[in-house]
């Protein structure tokens, strides 16, 4: 079970992401498996990537969605669990770190769709044959990634 809590980081070992207009690219590397959010989800894993905890991702959505908070954090609880069994985030183990940047959100300015994960599979066989690769002049290529 999450604590309100609770912050986690992105498993960065295994996963590269990017968001580009409000929506979140995920790519599982260890599985092949890749992943687009939107709406609220691109919000939730933002806040992840800047180790909000549960409790202060569901204070911002509760603000920026005008949606009650226990219907906030329910979600936000739902989504970072989703996340954490495709093994995209894993538990911080640390206290969360406040930013300003999650105290900014436009009251009640957009629509809440409860988050979801889109998974796709269509590619992870050539994913795992041809997995992406960093390249960089003086290290080489294919960088290991340090162990955690």
């Amino acid at each position: 079970m999450i604590d309100l809590d609770s912050s986690f980081v992105v498993n960065e070992r295994d996963v590269v992401a990017e968001t580009i207009d409000g929506e979140a690219l995920i790519l599982n590397l260890k599985t092949g498996i890749y992943y687009s959010v939107d709406g609220a989800g691109a919000g939730i894993w933002e806040d992840v990537t800047r180790r909000l905890s549960a409790r202060q991702i569901a204070a911002r959505m509760s603000a920026e969605y005008a949606v009650e908070t226990g219907v906030a954090q329910e979600a936000v609880l739902g989504f970072i669990s989703e996340l954490q069994a495709e093994e995209l985030i894993i538990a911080d183990g640390m206290t969360a770190v406040a930013t300003a940047a999650s105290a900014v959100a436009a009251a009640g300015s957009a629509t809440f769709v409860k988050p979801s994960l889109h998974k796709y599979t269509d590619m992870q066989e050539l994913l795992l044959l041809d997995p992406i690769h960093e390249v960089d002049e003086t290290a080489g290529w294919p960088i290991a990634k340090p162990e955690v």
